[in-house]
């Protein structure tokens, strides 16, 4: 359990150095693999170590922090608990992002084996039609309407940058919608949606936490 801050510090380095170091431990595996099945075989593999990495890093941390008995083991000693959850946050971050990148070029790889599926929007009921087309404009007008208002509205440049990151982050959600509604989300497009709208979701939630 950590109950100083010097506790934190300790169990975050190495948190950092299982994280890291796992990077050059795998490279070689990585490049193996690559040379047997294509490029994208090897950047998975090595992406999906580093993010189990980091995934099972934030979790030990968030168990040595908030204890799975009643109550928190984290007390007063430390200057600032907020820092304690910024970072099992950071560690969840690399951890997610890394096991979707790692899934991303994965399926990626598995596409290029398979002929690609194609999708005639012509079957498609006017119905879904007309979702498909509303939901790719509702993401649009997202992007654009909040790039607008942080670059015109009188805003700190936290909130600004809230705005922005928010905006993009609820534009993929639209877009992802809008390519169900036409029956045309592939895995791949899938996890880039979620990439890039999970990084621009939590870097919208680090500034309104900062703000």
């Amino acid at each position: 359990m950590i109950t100083t801050a010097a506790d934190l510090e300790r169990i975050a380095s190495l948190g950092l150095l299982v994280m890291f170091g796992s990077l050059p431990l795998m490279l070689p595996f990585g490049w193996l693999v690559a040379r047997r099945g294509g490029f994208e075989a090897g950047a998975a593999l090595v992406l999906l170590v580093f993010g189990a990495a980091g995934a099972a890093t934030a979790l030990w941390l968030a168990v040595q922090v908030h204890g799975l008995d009643a109550g928190p083991a984290l007390v007063a000693s430390l200057d600032d608990p907020r820092q304690a959850n910024a970072l099992i946050g950071v560690f969840g971050a690399f951890g997610g992002f890394g096991l979707l990148a790692g899934l991303f070029f994965a399926v990626t790889g598995a596409r290029r084996r398979r002929p690609p599926r194609r999708i005639d929007e012509s079957t498609l009921s006017p119905r879904r039609q007309r979702l498909g087309q509303g939901f790719t404009i509702a993401g649009n007008l997202s992007m654009v309407g909040c790039a607008l208002a942080a670059a015109f509205a009188d805003v700190s440049a936290v909130r600004s940058g809230v705005l922005v990151f928010g905006g993009a982050a609820a534009a993929c959600v639209s877009f992802a919608l809008a390519l169900v509604a036409k029956r045309a989300l592939a895995l791949d497009a899938a996890l880039i949606l979620a990439i890039v709208g999970g990084g621009c979701a939590l870097a919208a939630l680090s500034l309104w936490y900062l703000g």
